[in-house]
């Protein structure tokens, strides 16, 4: 075969193999499409959903005549504040059957007669007391939130036999909002 041949097999290959890869590509670009609609349509139906939610749920809502003081953490200073809501943290901890390890306080945010409360929580206890505590703490009065929240459990079944499941170690951060009127 001549130098001349040579040359034009290897580009002949060239060619067959850049038509091949552009046969290819729309397919490749299709399946990759076809994941990202399957994904925004997942996502179109939940929104669709929360919006009729929200359009036939209820209909009242709060008022200049409404006392919205039960919605804030009580205490005339941010650190009398913080105080009070480790003390609600401890008491719907022991409520729920979780037993509290540490509650530390963290720095708050203050602006004005309004802060930012947040504390540091490390609890231990069962799937279901977890359960309870985090359904109490965001359904209860002060409004409090769940910042951050890490849950380990042990790797292996116990000697005692009792599950992994039944010995959570939980640390989780808790932010609420204090206000008073007047300067503390």
């Amino acid at each position: 075969m001549t130098a001349k041949a040579s040359w034009g097999l290897a580009l002949l290959i060239a060619a067959t193999l850049l038509l091949a890869g552009l046969a290819v590509l729309p397919f490749a670009l299709r399946s990759a499409d076809e994941d990202t609609l399957a994904e925004k349509q997942l996502e179109l139906r939940f929104m669709q959903s929360r919006l009729k939610a929200a359009k036939n749920g209820p209909k009242n809502r709060l008022t200049e005549n409404d006392d919205i003081d039960q919605l804030f953490v009580a205490g005339t200073t941010p650190g009398l504040a913080i105080a009070e809501m480790q003390a609600i943290a401890g008491k719907l901890a022991d409520a729920s059957g979780m037993a509290v390890q540490r509650l530390q306080p963290l720095q708050a945010d203050r602006e004005g007669n309004l802060a930012l409360l947040r504390i540091e929580a490390e609890l231990t206890g069962n799937i279901e007391s977890l359960r309870q505590y985090l359904l109490s703490i965001e359904t209860g009065q002060p409004m409090m939130f769940v910042n951050h929240i890490k849950v380990a459990a042990p790797e292996s079944v116990s000697d005692a036999g009792v599950l992994p499941s039944e010995q959570l170690t939980v640390t989780l951060q808790l932010e609420s909002f204090g206000w008073w009127e007047g300067t503390p």
